[in-house]
Parts: C-alpha cells; structure tokens; sequence
C-alpha cells in the first residue's frame, strides 16, 4: 500500500510537470494512469478491510470466553499486557510482556505468535508488533479495551475510589504516574522505573479477583533504594527498574521475597467491590 502511495504521488508530479509544459500526449497518458492506480488503491482498501473483518468476528468472539478462563495462556498474555501498557495507553516492549506474564519463555513465544498473526490456527488477533513494540490490533483495540474496564477492576478504577475515599486527587493512575496496580498471581509481581516519582510518595494496588477486593499501600518517599532491591535495566528508556515480588503466605504476608522488607506495614486501606 505504501508503494502503491508513492507511485500514484510520483505520477501525480509528473502530470502537473506535463500541464506546464503543454505535452498533451503525456497529459493524458499520466491521467489514466493516475485513475487506474486510484481504483486499484480503493480496491485494496475495500479488500483489506474485508478480509480482516473474519477476524474481528473472531476476536469478539473468542476474546470473551477467554476472560472466563484466566488459567489460560492467551488470557494471561493480554492480561499482561493491559496492565503493564496502563490499559493501552503506551506500547510495551515484548520482553517486558514476556515477564509480566509469568510463562515460560517457550510456551510464551507459541501463544504470543498465535495472538498477532491472521491464520485459520491462531488464537486470534489482538496484538500488532512494531520494532518490538506491542500494542492492541487497532481494528479490535476499543472492543478489548471496554471488555476489561466493563468486566475487572484496574488501575483506573482502584485509583478513582482511592480517591474518592481520600478525598482528593491523590493517585495518578496515567502510565507516568504514582501508583502501580497488579493482580493476585503466584505472587504481586510489580515493576517500578528508578525516576523522580519515587523521590515522593508512591501508591500500590493488590487485586484479588476471587475475593472481589483490593489493598492499597501508601509506600513512603525514597523507600525504593538501589542497594536495597532486586534492579535490571529497562532497555527500552535506559532507566533502572525494581522488581518487587510480594508472597502472600500467611507467615510471610505482603514480605518481597527478595529484600525481604514487609510492605504489610504499608496497607491504608482494603476495600471490598
């Protein structure tokens, strides 16, 4: 398409060239051809857009059943995914989702592949890719977006009670914000980039989706220290990131299985949906 865009631009040039030069011959030959690369352009749009709608069926329909079986891998992956991206609001880098998702590297790779291509096989296509870039498939984007903001409680919604409990704008739930939001898996796995947020304090939500609760943390300024957690580099921004992996054992709850610092100290608030 993008070839096809070039050309009939070229050509367009060269037409308007032929005008002021008062060439007629080449006048006409350029304007056919600049009607028969236009209706082929059409005809690729309209084909493009056809071809892709079995797939959007697909996407609306699988998708759903797929939030109904959380133990799957392709609903985990794109869990992953709108959590880490803020709910779509940035691309993430594959390896980070990679992480996120907790599956093995191997088993990560066939589904993820099975997410972002159009073949009678995959799962179905919720994901483009770009440099290593992830985002939602724009075609699908919007209807993915509401199934998780109609259907789980996120980092939007937590932050807006919080809020409302605290009585004030407190909580920035934007991807550059102050608070970070994760779901009860093996563990609270959080991610957090070393920057100037962390020199303030700094809000964490754990959700539990069997309980229908969250908790939320109001972790003090500069708690976040290099010499203290667990760091690798995000090679995406050049910047240090903490992992922060939260049991919740009952003799260990809410303890970073790495520093071994008990955020438990920390909980505000839990509160019930």
């Amino acid at each position: 398409m993008k070839k096809l865009e070039e050309a009939l631009s070229l050509v367009t040039e060269l037409h308007s060239h032929s005008i002021i030069n008062k060439d007629k011959y080449y006048t006409d030959k350029l304007l056919q051809i600049i009607i028969n690369l236009s209706t082929i352009d059409e005809e690729l749009a309209n084909y493009s857009n056809d071809s892709h709608q079995d797939e959007i069926d697909k996407v609306k329909r699988k998708v759903p059943k797929w939030m109904k079986k959380t133990h799957q891998s392709n609903y985990k992956i794109l869990e992953a995914y709108m959590e880490l991206s803020n709910y779509n609001e940035v691309a993430m880098n594959v390896n980070e989702l990679e992480k996120q998702s907790e599956i093995e590297p191997k088993t990560f790779l066939g589904h993820y592949n099975a997410m972002k291509t159009i073949s009678k096989r995959n799962h179905a296509k919720v994901f483009e890719e770009t440099n290593k870039k992830v985002s939602l498939w724009k075609p699908v984007a919007g209807f993915i977006e509401e199934l998780f903001e109609g259907e789980e409680m996120n980092k939007k919604k937590a932050s807006l009670i919080v809020n409302e409990y605290l009585g004030k704008e407190v909580l920035n739930p934007k991807n550059n914000g102050n608070v970070k939001f994760s779901n009860k898996k093996d563990v609270y796995w959080i991610n957090i980039h070393i920057d100037l947020r962390l020199s303030s304090e700094f809000h964490i939500i754990l959700n539990d989706k069997d309980k229908r609760e969250f908790t939320y943390l109001l972790i003090p300024e500069k708690l976040f220290e290099k010499a203290i957690f667990k760091t690798r580099l995000d090679k995406t921004n050049g910047l240090d990131k903490i992992d922060i992996k939260l049991s919740y054992d009952t003799h260990n709850y809410l303890e970073d299985i790495e520093s071994k610092i008990q955020f438990s100290k920390f909980i505000l608030k839990v509160f019930k949906y």
